[in-house]
């Protein structure tokens, strides 16, 4: 838990002396996420101090045990973390890839504040490749979530604050600050899902994320059961395609 702390406080280094405390201590009740989380929580402190592929190989190494415990939550939450890790490297195409498996996931167990985090980053992806305006529509479905939960946007994670921010700055210097807030209104008005299938539809043509009503749910199932098998190999992908100079 001390670890999770120090993530969260913007502090890798403190992070990762706890984790890798716990994990030297070899002992955690098997029913627990303790050894997938500790490690999850390494990789997550490579991707803020920015050692790649380790930070990939890492996250790797957790989704594969949550995948082993058919831990769908977890699941999430890594494929999250792989999504951010690739946006900081400049690689939004693979980004957006494995935010859209987690979105796919998020949605089977109903985890709405996740869904939130998720539109976060995505909005995050999508200002760092120019699509500054679809970017603003997902900022305000996002703020139309995160608004009446109450929750700490982002979970209170400072790294991640650090890229809405830079978010809404690309937007706003994009679009000027009328457009930008036409856009931010029509992503209150359509809601976070709606407004996150529009901007993976205009990103390019792709199976249905579960959960919208108008397409064919039986084809997106059957998407679904051919991409969880897939998480663990885009990882794989992703980390032998990376240019030469990321292993340095």
């Amino acid at each position: 838990m001390r670890s999770l702390v120090a993530l969260v406080a913007g502090d890798p280094e403190t992070s990762v002396k706890y984790a890798d405390a716990c994990l030297a201590g070899g002992r955690w009740c098997s029913s627990l996420l303790t050894q997938p989380q500790c490690v999850a929580q390494l990789g997550f402190a490579a991707v803020l101090q920015g050692r790649r592929p380790q930070s990939a190989d890492l996250l790797g190494q957790a989704l594969r045990m949550s995948e082993e415990r058919g831990d769908t939550w977890h699941r999430c939450y890594l494929l999250w973390a792989l999504a951010v890790d690739h946006g900081e490297a400049g690689e939004p195409e693979t980004a957006l890839r494995f935010l859209r498996r987690a979105l796919r996931h998020i949605r089977e167990i109903d985890e709405c504040m996740g869904e939130a985090a998720l539109g976060e980053t995505l909005a995050w992806v999508l200002s760092s490749q120019g699509d500054a305006r679809l970017a603003a529509m997902v900022l305000g479905a996002v703020d139309g979530a995160w608004h009446p939960s109450g929750a700490p946007r982002l979970f209170g994670f400072a790294s991640l604050t650090a890229h809405r921010e830079r978010c809404i700055r690309n937007a706003h210097e994009a679009l000027g600050r009328a457009e930008y807030a036409r856009a931010y209104r029509e992503g209150l008005g359509v809601g976070l899902r709606q407004a996150v299938e529009t901007a993976f539809e205009q990103q390019q043509p792709q199976q249905p994320l579960p959960g919208n009503n108008t397409r064919n749910t039986q084809d997106a199932q059957g998407a679904q059961d051919t991409q969880d098998t897939q998480d663990s190999q885009d990882i794989r992908y992703a980390r032998d395609t990376r240019p030469m100079e990321d292993a340095s």
